[in-house]
């Protein structure tokens, strides 16, 4: 039977949301503070080192979150289909779905495997060579770890549409540990510097899809994943419908900020190696915030499923004010402690300099915008209405971010601040189209129940 109103309410009561925010927020900490340890300790062994990372980092998020936006469908999905009370269906596509991501990032892993040196040579060709060196063993790390950072992602995604964010949590700590075990050992001790990091991130990703696989097989998942192959489209469409759009706005606007990180391929060492020590700070005040979006498409996915759109509504709101409060309480401490903080990447002064003065920036500004630029379309893409949520995010993201970072970064010699003023502006448009979006009534009726 389907979930009346006040069912709804009474199942995701504010005291129920808490509960099911803080295994998220301890999955999304973990899982950015896999990347995270590997930059600290790689970035004592120079700009070059960190460098390497931080330009295949940049790669990695563009397919990384491309594959996250898909599962992100997935979990939409999965809470719509709970919401409509259609169990048997749910995990019968999950099975499908599991399989095609899997034969889909192992062929995107031997792709990677075999024409890494002229991904790296195009991308960032501009780089002193010994970057290019160390980022093509970091990228050879990032194409085998793939396939189970895929599976681990998919699985995630099953497990939230259901309510439950608890084993994610717990196997991302266990990764994280794992991976920062090997470095501490690879790095520190055998001074393998990038190649130390990579050594840590295939086997912390590994063994990360080896527990949730056994876990997957047991009783800890409440939905049976089920009917692997053969793959049907039909059975597919439910998730391409809302996760495609979404995983193909997401990999082209990664690969709008990948283009933006060519731009700086030219500024130099130091301007790269900044980039990557703020990107990593900031990375800290993004966890909350990412961490909301994922609950607000568990939420808003069982609501739309439900028929609920009065609940829908709530629940994005809630959520967004939610968010903003707390990436404000994480951005007081983080502005004070910057100099500090910044210390643990890198010991080399003007990379700590530019890295600290765009991060104390962001945390100004990040209150202010982040939560209603990215919460809200993250319910309206739950929802079903991704057409309208796709288009404007492609259209601002190339005019804003792309184009504005060209003219002051580049054109107008601003470096690296210039760049990240455009991802503000970027921020400013998303938040004028999608406030008006959600104020109206046009994102109604798109689940796929």
């Amino acid at each position: 039977m389907q979930f009346l109103r006040s069912d709804l309410r009474y199942i995701f009561t504010n005291r129920k949301v808490q509960k099911m925010y803080l295994p998220v927020l301890g999955e999304q900490a973990m899982t950015t503070m896999v990347g995270i340890i590997a930059t600290i300790m790689v970035g004592h062994a120079g700009s070059v080192a960190i460098s390497a990372v931080g330009v295949v980092s940049s790669m990695n998020m563009v397919i990384l979150n491309t594959i996250i936006s898909l599962c992100s469908g997935a979990a939409a999905v999965t809470a719509q289909f709970l919401g409509a009370d259609q169990r048997r269906r749910a995990e019968e596509t999950m099975g499908q779905f599991l399989s095609a991501m899997t034969i889909m990032s192992a062929a995107i892993c031997l792709f990677l495997l075999l024409f890494a040196r002229q991904i790296i040579s195009f991308l960032f060709g501009a780089a002193e060579q010994a970057v290019l060196d160390g980022a093509r063993i970091y990228l050879y790390a990032s194409a085998i770890s793939l396939p189970f950072n895929c599976f681990y992602a998919v699985m995630s995604a099953v497990l939230r549409g259901c309510g439950n964010n608890r084993t994610p949590m717990m196997i991302a700590l266990l990764v994280n540990v794992i991976n920062t075990g090997i470095c501490a050992v690879t790095i520190y001790f055998l001074q393998l510097g990038v190649v130390g990091a990579a050594i840590g991130l295939v086997v912390a990703k590994v063994v990360g899809a080896v527990v949730m696989f056994i876990l997957m097989r047991g009783h800890s998942f409440s939905l049976k994943v089920r009917r692997f192959f053969p793959i049907s489209l039909r059975d597919l469409k439910p998730i391409l419908t809302i996760g495609l759009p979404m995983g193909f706005d997401t990999l082209l606007f990664n690969g709008g900020k990948l283009l933006v990180q060519v731009f700086m391929a030219g500024m130099g060492t130091h301007v790269i190696a900044a980039n990557s020590v703020a990107f990593n700070l900031i990375a800290f005040v993004e966890i909350p915030g990412n961490a909301m979006t994922l609950l607000t498409v568990t939420l808003t996915g069982f609501s739309v499923g439900a028929k609920d759109f009065e609940q829908a509504r709530a629940d994005v709101r809630r959520t967004s004010i939610a968010c903003a409060l707390i990436q404000t309480a994480a951005c007081i401490p983080m502005y004070i402690f910057m100099p500090q903080i910044a210390g643990l990447f890198s010991d080399e002064l003007p990379v700590l300099e530019l890295a600290i003065r765009v991060s104390r920036e962001f945390m100004i500004i990040t209150p202010f915008g982040w939560a209603v630029a990215f919460n809200i379309p993250a319910g309206l893409r739950a929802a079903g209405d991704v057409r309208y949520t796709v288009s404007c995010s492609l259209i601002i993201m190339w005019v804003c971010r792309v184009l504005f970072s060209w003219i002051l970064g580049v054109l107008l010699h601003m470096g690296l601040p210039g760049i990240w003023y455009a991802m503000y502006m970027d921020w400013v448009a998303r938040t004028v189209c999608f406030v008006t979006r959600f104020c109206s009534n046009r994102w109604e009726n798109r689940g796929v129940t």
